[in-house]
């Protein structure tokens, strides 16, 4: 069967599989990311050349994987939506509300009395399957959410001690005993 796919961006093709897979990658990767953070800093505070623009590329790199997982899922979310009202449309044959492209199609092809029985059915399918998979996901990062806190609370307190020459303060053991109790609830998480 075929998936109905929408266009984002010329870089990028929104699938049933878009959310669910950068969700996967985000959530798998953080043991991963949080050894390359801990190995750049040991490196930067050597006084290695680029690890301190290595461990910010990584911190970076953290936040715009959260982004872009959380926004698959977003847009996911409106594209189910989008086709299930699309598949309401050919049902129903209702003028569409809105200005929507798909809409209008869908009105169109109730207008000029296609038979638009089967097309609903795969429209309805396929935001039903939009909407799981953003569910799976939603639900995977909100099990992995003590996980990537930790991996974000290591990044802050390798920042902070970098900018403290690697000399601990006050501040520094704040930041070590957060992502510490942080690292333990994810492991006690996953357990």
């Amino acid at each position: 069967m075929m998936i109905p796919t929408l266009m984002m961006d010329r870089a990028m093709e929104l699938t049933i599989h878009t959310a669910p897979e950068h969700t996967r990658r985000l959530v798998h990767d953080q043991a991963f990311t949080r050894s390359r953070l801990d190995a750049a800093s040991k490196a930067e505070e050597k006084g290695t050349a680029g690890a301190t623009e290595e461990r910010l590329k990584i911190t970076a790199f953290i936040q715009r994987d959260i982004t872009r997982a959380q926004q698959a899922i977003k847009d996911t979310r409106t594209t189910s939506a989008r086709f299930a009202k699309a598949a309401a449309i050919l049902r129903n044959g209702t003028a569409p509300d809105t200005d929507d492209p798909l809409h209008k199609l869908c009105a169109d092809a109730v207008r000029m009395g296609c038979d638009v029985g089967h097309l609903a059915d795969q429209m309805q399918r396929a935001a039903d399957k939009g909407t799981d998979a953003a569910d799976r996901s939603a639900d995977r990062m909100a099990k992995a959410d003590i996980d990537l806190r930790a991996t974000a609370a290591l990044a802050a307190y390798l920042a902070r001690l970098a900018d403290t020459k690697f000399r601990p303060n006050n501040s520094t053991k704040r930041d070590r005993q957060n992502y510490l109790a942080l690292r333990r609830a994810a492991k006690g998480a996953s357990a």
